[in-house]
């Protein structure tokens, strides 16, 4: 067996949840649960044991038990201290979706006034929208020959980031138009 699969062996079985600070958890409710869809799947208020103090902290599921999760400090001079920085475009939260949840989506995102954009890849066919604290969220769905594009760049990926390293620029994704 090659280090490569031995590596495999021991990664993480899921995502179990991402958290981020937030202001405001109605609000932030609103944006996951009515406009996204993403149901709220536990609520707690802890007394946590550090600089904080009471806190709230929100899991927003996803079909395969994992979750995006937002803290809101009770204190204001807690907040200021531990919230979230506003993502830009290359920092963000990709989310796999098939077509019909990305389409959907969209609408709902569009309905309800967000603004948001997608970007081909080739690879994937992203909608990005930013959520009302500034994280960027990216709802990713995937090409059809997806298989086929995994195994290329299972193939090549090492050398690839060496030739990276090495001051080489060209692209290397034959897959965007």
């Amino acid at each position: 067996m090659n280090d490569v699969h031995q590596k495999a062996q021991l990664l993480p079985a899921r995502l179990h949840h991402n958290a981020w600070v937030v202001e405001d958890q109605e609000r932030t409710r609103q944006f996951y649960e009515d406009v996204l869809g993403m149901p709220l799947v536990q609520f707690w208020i802890e007394d946590v044991p550090f600089e904080g103090g009471v806190l709230s902290h929100a899991f927003y599921g996803m079909s395969d038990g994992s979750a995006l999760a937002f803290f809101c400090m009770a204190s204001p001079k807690a907040h200021e201290k531990f919230k979230s920085p506003v993502t830009e475009l290359f920092n963000h939260v990709a989310l796999k979706v098939d077509r019909e949840t990305q389409d959907r989506l969209l609408e709902r995102i569009n309905a309800a006034g967000y603004k948001n954009f997608s970007i081909e890849h080739g690879y994937c066919r992203s909608l990005y929208v930013t959520d009302p604290d500034g994280l960027r969220l990216e709802f990713t769905l995937d090409a059809a020959n997806v298989e086929e594009i995994n195994a290329v760049q299972a193939r090549t990926a090492r050398e690839t980031l060496n030739k990276w390293v090495a001051g080489y620029r060209t692209s290397n994704n034959q897959w965007r138009h």
